[in-house]
Formats: C-alpha cells, structure tokens, sequence
C-alpha cells in the first residue's frame, strides 16, 4: 500500500475498520448468493455423480480375517521375544501381508487370475497363453486384488485384521482366509532361505577361521624354533633355574673358603700341638665363629656385594677373631707343636684337597648362571614377538570355538520357525453388502459437495480483487466512496448536449452527478472556485466523462463550472467539441490569459422563472464552458508544469465556482502528480468491475497526495444489487420510481444516420479551420 497519510475528515473509524476485517454470517451469506450459480453446479454435479454410482455399482460384500501372530527367539528355542524387536516384527508382518508379493501369491494360490467371479474376464487356457502373457495377466489382478484388499493390525495386540471386498460373498471369504496360509508359507520359505544361506557363510567362515588358526599355531612353533625357546622360556621358569644356579654356586663357594680357612687352622694347629688345640676351648671357638662369619659372607656374597655394609662389618668381625685366634694360637703354640706337628699335616693336606674342589664346583656353576642369565635376556627380547603370536592364535582360537557354536546352533534350528501364524477368526460369508445406504452416501455427497462449492466460491471472492463497492474501497484504502455512476448506452456521453445530466435530469445519471456535486460543495475550501482534479489509474476507465457530468450537473445547480481539459495526450471527445464550437483552444487562453473571462457561460438561476417553467430551452445555456485543443499537444509537461497554466487557474478560480480539470491517467504519464498538487479535490475514478485494487494501490503510490475520494463509473446496478454488497445500491429496485428512465426514442439516444454523421464531421472540420487561421493570426500578433 502506500505511506501517505490521511485527511482527518478520511479516517475510518476503529469499530468500522473492525466491521470491514472481521467475516460476519451476513458476509459468507452474501459470498454464497453472488456466487449460488457455482456452488449449485458443483452440488448437482457432485451429487448427480454420487447418485449414478450407486445405481450402476454392483454391491460389495466384505469378509473379514483376523490372523493371529507368534513369535519365537531368533535362535529358535522358544524363548520370549523382547517387546520392543516384537513390535517391530509385527509392523513388518502387517506390512508384509499388505504387500504387492504376498497378493501375488494368493493369487497364483487361489487362480484368481483365470477366476471369472474376480477378473470379469472368461477363463482361458494358461498354457497358450505363455509366460510373458500369463505374468502380465496376473500382475493385472494382484493389482486389483490390492485395491479390494484392506490390512490393518489391531494396536496393542498380535492380531492382524485382512478384509476383501468382492461382489461375491463365497469368493471374499475364501481370498481374506488364504492371506494367512500365504503369510506362513512366505515366513517359512523365506526363514528356510535365509538359514541355508547362513549355514554356508557359516561353513565358509569356519573353514577360514580354521585355516587361520593353523597358520597362527604354525607361526608360533617356528618362531620357537628359530629362537631355541622351549616352552616356558622368556618366563618366570629362567629366573627360577638362575636363581637356583646362583644359590649352588654361591654354596660352593662359601664351601671351599671354610675348607681353606680350616686347612689354615690345621696347620697352625700341627705348630703348636695336639694338647694345646685339645686343652684350648678359646682358639676352638674363635675357629667356629671364623667358620660361620665366611659361611655367612658366601651367603650374602650371592645377594650383595662387597660394599655392602653387612658384609664389610662381616670383614671386620673375621679379622677380629683371627688376629684373636693368632694370639691364642700363638701363646699355646709352644705347648702344642710338638703333639700336633703330624696330625696338623695331615688334615692340612685333606683340607685344602677339599678346597679346590669346591672352588672348581663354584667357577662351573658360575658360568652356568652367566650363560643362564644371557640367554634369560635373549628370551625376554623375542618374547614380545612371541606374544603377539600367540594373542593371534588365541583370537582365532575363539573366532573357531564361536564359530563352530553358531553353526552348530543353525544346523539345529534348521527345521525350526521364527513365526507362527494363526487364523484366530475365519472369515465369515457376509451377507450383506457394504453399500445398503445409498440414501447416506448422497446425503454425505450433498454436504460435501456444498462445502466444496462454497469453499471454492470463498476461494474466488478472496482471489479476486476487481473493486466494485464502496465497502472494498474503505477496507483496503481507508477512502470514502462519493459517486457510483451507473453504467448507459456509451452515445449517451459521445456529446456534451446528449449527456443523460442535460437530457435527462430525472435520471438515475443525473442524480447521481448531483449529489457528486453536493457532495463536494459540502467540503471546505480556502475561497474561490473549487479546482477539482479527475484522473484514474488506466486509460478506459471514463474520467472524461465523469469529468463532463460532474461540471454539467455544477451548471444545473446555478454554479458557475468549466471543465478544463489537461490529458492532451490523446484524442478525446472533449477535442472534438472544441474543434466544433470554432472557438479559441486551451493554448490560446494560457497565451492570452486577459481572455479568460470570455469563457463566462449563461447561468440560469435556479430561482427564476425560466429555470422554473423550463422556458430557456438553449442547449448552450445549460452546458458548462469547456476548454480543451483541437488536437493532440506534442509536449504537454511542459505546458502543464509552467506558471502560465498555474496563473490561468488563479484567475478562473476568481471566475467560476467549480473548475473541473480532467488529468491524464495517473499508471500512464506524470502529469496526474503535478496536477493533484495544485487542485483543492482530487477524484480518482476507477471502473466497476473492472478496476483492481492493485491498480488503484499503485496509482494512490504514484501520487503526490492522497485522492480525496473514489468515483465507481460504468456500475451495472441490477448486477450490483444481487451480488449485495450491503449498500444503498442492494435496494435501487425498491426506489427505482423515484427516477426515469432514459427513453431509446430520444433522439439523442438513438444513433444518428450516416449522412447526419457526415455532416456532422464535415462542418466540425470547418470549424477548427477557421480556429486555425485565427489562432495563426494571433500568434503573428503577439509574435
């Protein structure tokens, strides 16, 4: 829309723009009687078609089948289904009984498709019909065994509901029935196929998960091979035999230092005597705790080495005792040497024999545990190898255990169902049939249909948007309506003297002029002549003529009026009675404007004689001064934007009460905007019927003020007022005696004969002849 804002005296009030949005039951009532020829179209015709079905339908009888569904474990062991994989089972049960290849099955079960009763059609033999022929012939009825087939599963239950609608009760019943064989036999081929195809991945998986395993056991035994690693090697059983080794050498050694420490002893011993080493207990028992601290440091030794404070304090304990055993040795020596000196030597002698060999035990085992300990190492490096071997071999072990397990499962659930299908209720042979109530079906077919036309005719009354009441241009505009000029023979207004306002001032035409005048003599005006401006969005709306009869209708009230012709574009009847009155055109007034008062017509005042008795019957009297060109201007802009346009109005608005200008349509050229700005009044004439209000919204858009009101022209009032638009025009039958109508004998009423025409047309070519010379000679004498 547009942004323009309105004039105070324009303004809808918020009840009555409440009024004009807001769908009342008078609306819709109205909606439905403008449009009562449709909406009765589409009943009958609705109706009529629903009324002929049921005579020329065959009866339909139903047999219903309800087929109830068990299901077992995947595995087949009869276990319970969770509740959430039955459901989904159960919608693909129902899906399944519903589908294109289980109505196949029954039909290829039942022969519907060479069944009469079903097809139609008469039975024929199958096998000359071929194989291509006959699948075509049976898709043909699994396709109509669909349409008549319904499959609905009852919710919340395992039961699933067939019904088959035929015009045979026998045949319904025996197609619902052997929905439910079909559905078993399709689970069981189907269950059967997939076992066999999961049996054989099963066996190719086992072979192929055996095959693995061998490889991966291969792999580990030769790795070990490689390596020279036993079973257990790389483990705790190398720590244990190096420990083991460790402990043996460690004794050896601790062995042959208390040998050599009693062979040291003996010696000593064979120096100082028998006697003394038998009458001496101190040296004895500094000799045993000798013995027992180099026992201990051969034990510790395995563990700890020698920095180890235990073993230093071991040190010092033995070179304590023996430094106390020398000086024991050495003040009983003398005593003892003589009794001892040959028993010392012998023991000596065994003593130190003894020795060696248990330090050449200890260098051996030593170098076991050192080849034990290289080779523990060794183990631990390639173990990480090995490891991963042998997880390996483990995960095929178990893929070949589980493997072996689900074939096995599969084999034994070969003959095994997942599914269990049950006829709970056989269909029963209807007796009725469906469509007993056609008295129901037309009455449904009645009411709907009437909706449907009224909701089509709803649906034409909001698409389309020709303007054709007061009331759409106060909805969509928010502008008042003053004048809706009833639509006449288009002769009546080819001349001002034929106008229905002069001819026929009782007329409907020329009431409605009137009050158009009235209706803006009521308005407020800054003093002076009125200048009121009539365009329209388009060309071909009747401006001109609206233009014409609001002056004209000005002139019958006693108002001075002149109607100044601006939409100099084109050619128009208003050119055509300048060119016929021979006098000075609109270019020669702007020119000259001290003539202006030339254009002063003859005004009756109402309240003379004349006027009253009708005695001034002057055709030229009673028309109002029109001032046009005798033809079509090259530039009319700049004629229409000069201040010599805008002076001549100040000096006619001095003149003459009422100043009709007729404006070029507002969509078509620019001058409408100039023109509307210096006119008081701008009307803005739009045709019934005709105009749109996208139209009218782009020329209220395209102009510098908002138009002061709507002008309706060319209203078919008999049209008007059955299509009741709830305004005054709904009643003009009622009061349409208090007007008269125009009478076809008039003479300017009737179309005039060829010659009259002619000559007419010859004497208007004289006449602006004459105009043109005299316009030539005052050009030359203001030149």
């Amino acid at each position: 829309m547009y942004n323009a804002p309105y004039p105070a005296r324009l303004a809808v009030s918020p009840m009555e723009q409440m009024e004009f949005n807001q769908l009342s039951i008078r609306h819709l009532g109205n909606i439905f009687f403008r449009h009562r020829l449709l909406i009765l179209g589409i009943v009958t015709v609705v109706t009529g078609a629903t009324a002929l079905s049921q005579l020329l339908v065959e009866p339909q009888y139903v047999a219903r089948s309800t087929t109830k569904i068990e299901f077992l474990s995947t595995e087949g062991s009869g276990s319970a289904v969770p509740v959430a994989e039955k459901e989904m089972r159960m919608e693909t049960q129902t899906k399944l009984m519903g589908s294109r290849s289980l109505a196949e099955m029954v039909v290829r079960d039942l022969a519907l498709q060479n069944d009469p009763q079903f097809t139609g059609k008469p039975a024929t033999d199958e096998a000359r019909l071929g194989p291509k022929r006959l699948q075509e012939r049976v898709s043909l009825t699994t396709r109509k065994l669909q349409g008549v087939t319904q499959v609905k599963r009852q919710p919340r239950t395992q039961l699933i509901e067939v019904a088959v609608a035929t015009d045979r009760p026998e045949l319904s019943a025996k197609i619902a029935d052997a929905f439910s064989l079909a559905l078993q036999r399709w689970e069981n081929r189907a269950r059967s196929a997939d076992r066999e195809k999961q049996i054989q991945s099963l066996d190719k998986k086992v072979d192929a998960v055996s095959a693995k395993l061998a490889q991966s056991e291969k792999a580990i035994a030769d790795f070990r091979l490689a390596h020279q690693m036993p079973m257990g090697a790389g483990t705790t059983v190398d720590l244990a035999q190096i420990n083991a080794m460790a402990a043996d050498a460690a004794n050896a050694s601790a062995n042959g230092a208390a040998t050599r420490a009693r062979a040291t002893g003996i010696a000593s011993a064979g120096l100082g005597g028998s006697a003394f080493a038998e009458s001496s207990p101190v040296a004895a028992q500094l000799q045993r705790q000798i013995a027992e601290l180099g026992q201990r440091k051969a034990e510790l030794s395995v563990t700890f080495g020698p920095g180890y404070p235990e073993m230093q304090a071991i040190d010092v304990q033995v070179q304590a005792a023996q430094s106390a055993l020398v000086s024991e040795l050495a003040r009983s020596r003398q005593t003892a040497v003589a009794a001892a000196s040959a028993n010392a030597s012998r023991e000596a002698g065994l003593a130190r024999s003894e020795a060696v060999g248990a330090t050449a035990r200890s260098s051996v085992l030593s170098g076991v545990v050192g080849a034990l300990t290289a080779r523990a190492y060794r183990n631990i490096e390639a173990n990480v190898t090995l490891d991963g071997l042998e997880r390996n071999a483990s995960l095929m072990r178990d893929l070949y255990t589980s493997a072996q397990r689900s074939l096995a499962d599969a084999l034994a659930s070969r003959g095994n169902s997942s599914m269990s299908a049950t006829v709970l209720a056989p269909a029963a042979v209807p007796t009725e049939p469906i469509n007993v109530s056609p008295k129901k079906d037309i009455s449904t077919a009645l009411f709907g249909s009437l909706l449907l036309g009224f909701l089509i005719a709803f649906a034409r009354e909001m698409l389309d948007t020709r303007l054709r009441s007061a009331n759409d241009i106060r909805r969509r505009f928010a502008l008042p309506t003053f004048a809706m000029f009833p639509k006449i023979d288009p002769r009546l207004l080819a001349e001002p003297a034929s106008n229905p306002v002069v001819r026929h001032p009782r007329s409907v035409y020329a009431e409605v002029a009137r009050s158009l005048y009235l209706e803006l003599a009521s308005q407020p005006t800054k003093g002076g002549g009125r200048i009121v401006a009539i365009t329209s969005p388009l060309p071909g709306d009747g401006k001109s003529s609206v233009a014409l009869s609001l002056a004209a209708a000005a002139m019958k009230q006693g108002a001075r009026s002149i109607l100044l012709d601006l939409d100099l574009r084109r050619a128009s009847v208003l050119q055509q009675v300048q060119r016929a009155s021979g006098q000075p055109d609109l270019i020669h007034y702007i020119r000259n404007h001290q003539m202006v008062q030339n254009l002063l017509p003859h005004v009756i005042d109402p309240t003379s004689d004349a006027a009253r008795t009708g005695a001034d019957n002057d055709d030229d009297h009673r028309l109002p001064a029109i001032l046009s060109t005798y033809d079509r201007v090259a530039d009319p802009g700049a004629l229409i934007s000069s201040g010599a346009l805008r002076d001549m109005l100040d000096k006619l608005r001095s003149q003459f009460d009422l100043i009709v200008v007729n404006v070029p349509p507002v969509l078509a050229v620019r001058d409408a905007r100039t023109l509307s700005s210096i006119a008081d009044e701008t009307l803005m004439v739009v045709k019934w019927g005709n105009t749109k209000s996208e139209e009218l919204a782009a020329a209220i858009d395209a102009m510098v003020t908002v138009p002061s009101a709507i002008i309706f022209n060319g209203v078919d009032y008999e049209d008007h007022a059955r299509r009741r638009h709830s305004d005054a025009l709904q009643y003009f039958a009622r009061a349409s005696c208090y007007y008269e109508e125009i009478d076809p004998a008039d003479p300017a009423s009737e179309p005039a004969s060829f010659r009259d025409r002619l000559d007419r047309r010859n004497s208007a070519f004289r006449q602006w002849l004459r105009a043109l010379s005299q316009r030539r000679g005052d050009a030359s004498a203001y030149g």
